[in-house]
């Protein structure tokens, strides 16, 4: 009885060395981390103000005239907003050129890369370069949707006059999408203060997602988002794109009613694209589904749908680089250079129509 009650005792304070050993292990890879190589994301407000304040009809707007600049272990940028609250170096004016007004959200505001690699730049660059002049508008917010997209275009088109609108539809914008005349949503903010978050784990789980095979899986399981790409399509998955595809129907009618030529840009999901460009079989998933949904409206009404997951795939399956950042999921200025090179292909015959 002795020797069985030693036995317990000794294996339970092995474990209890075993525990304490790795938990001051832990903690000294926790405070390593955040001293040396901090890896969740910081946002120096440069003059104390942030970007964003709130907005009651698009949910929030740019403070005009601020600065911040955005740190994570993936990138370093820097923000700078001008008087009109649009990003400085993202705006290429051109008298002579044909204006063109893209709207959209962090990817097309450029979040994570220079001013010059976001996609709209490599455009306008791509355009010019085969004689085309552009005076180019970039309206990209983060954290807008479509139905705040609607809106801005709708305070927009008066005063900036656009020729050619060009809407950016991000992925995870069907996610939030709601009818035009609902209340934004408060929750969407341009800037989200982070909570708190252990650096040992955002490192562990930085590490684990370089994997494209553990990156797809990890998606399917741990994404809230999972739904909108299963098949059968789900109710409120069907609901969320009806609502999409009225969003921008609209936008499409305001253009045509103005004799303003009007395009979609379609920018998926890094999951999409690492998995089209691995072949991935995925059972009851298609990662293809969003645009299937939506480019029927295209072929209705006769717009360009510009669908960016096969190029970004096969680019990726190319030259093995990253088109996404893992973590922080925006494009890499070679995912941007990427888009924006194949924009300008298919943008192209609308600017040279537009000149007339």
């Amino acid at each position: 009885m002795a020797e069985t009650a030693r036995r317990r005792f000794g294996f339970v304070r092995d474990a209890a060395i075993g525990t304490g050993v790795a938990l001051v292990l832990w903690a000294g890879c926790e405070a390593t981390l955040r001293a040396a190589s901090p890896q969740l994301p910081r946002i120096e407000e440069i003059q104390g103000l942030s970007r964003a304040v709130e907005d009651r009809v698009l949910g929030h707007r740019y403070r005009p005239s601020t600065r911040t600049v955005q740190q994570t272990p993936e990138f370093i940028a820097e923000y700078i907003i001008d008087a009109d609250g649009r990003r400085v170096g993202t705006q290429h004016p051109d008298a002579l050129g044909v204006r063109v007004l893209v709207l959209g959200d962090s990817f097309t505001f450029g979040l994570g890369v220079a001013p010059d690699d976001v996609w709209t730049s490599v455009m306008v660059r791509a355009l010019v370069s085969r004689g085309l002049r552009v005076d180019l508008v970039n309206a990209g917010v983060e954290g807008y949707d479509t139905r705040a997209e609607a809106h801005w275009l709708f305070e927009l088109a008066p005063s900036v006059r656009p020729q050619v609108v060009l809407l950016a539809l991000a992925a995870n914008d069907v996610y939030t999408n709601r009818p035009l005349d609902d209340a934004p949503d408060r929750s969407e903010e341009g800037q989200r203060g982070g909570g708190f978050a252990l650096h040992s784990v955002a490192w562990a789980w930085r590490l684990v997602v370089q994997s494209d095979w553990l990156y797809t899986r990890l998606f399917l399981v741990a994404s809230p988002h999972t739904e909108y790409y299963a098949t059968p399509t789900t109710q409120h998955v069907a609901d969320q794109l009806a609502v999409t595809r009225d969003l921008i129907g609209r936008m499409q009618s305001y253009c045509r009613e103005r004799g303003v030529e009007f395009a979609v840009v379609s920018i998926p999901q890094q999951f999409g694209v690492v998995a089209t460009a691995n072949g991935y079989r995925l059972r009851g998933v298609d990662t293809d589904v969003i645009d299937d949904h939506l480019v029927g409206l295209a072929h209705e009404r006769g717009f360009p749908w510009i669908a960016m997951r096969q190029p970004l795939a096969d680019a990726y399956r190319a030259t093995g680089r990253d088109a996404y950042y893992r973590v922080d999921g925006h494009l890499t200025a070679e995912g941007d250079h990427i888009v924006g090179e194949a924009v300008a292909d298919a943008l192209e015959p609308l600017v040279a129509r537009s000149r007339h």
